[in-house]
């Protein structure tokens, strides 16, 4: 189990730096769990849904359904190209699973593609 002693005076002392944490967009460590406010969120994979929508998915740690922001679609990129349209669809289990739609110009079989999101970058082929 991790010290979240010292997490927390970690996170303080960034904070004094002058630096603003306003969101984690990764966690790697199954066993630290979040009990701040800001949610661990963690970019799993990627999935086409049709010829014209990827899904990114994602898990986060706490049950706001909020924790994910979709309200700016040109943060959200295929191929360096901002996405058409995002939707979310969010499922509360250990946590809340996030599934977000990505429409995009038709999908083309066998190319690479490039997922870059506010909680990180995945790639596809």
């Amino acid at each position: 189990m991790k010290n979240k002693k010292g997490y927390t005076v970690l996170l303080t002392v960034v904070l004094l730096a002058g630096y603003t944490l306003t969101q984690f967009t990764s966690c790697n460590d199954a066993e630290l769990n979040s009990t701040a406010e800001t949610p661990w969120i963690t970019f799993s994979e990627i999935r086409t849904a049709s010829d014209r929508t990827l899904v990114a998915f994602f898990k986060c740690d706490t049950l706001n359904i909020d924790a994910i922001e979709i309200s700016k679609p040109a943060e959200w990129k295929i191929n360096g190209k901002p996405a058409e349209a995002v939707h979310l669809y969010a499922m509360q289990t250990d946590g809340i699973h996030f599934h977000i739609y990505l429409e995009t110009d038709k999908l083309v079989k066998g190319k690479k593609y490039k997922v870059e999101t506010p909680y990180g970058t995945k790639h596809q082929v």
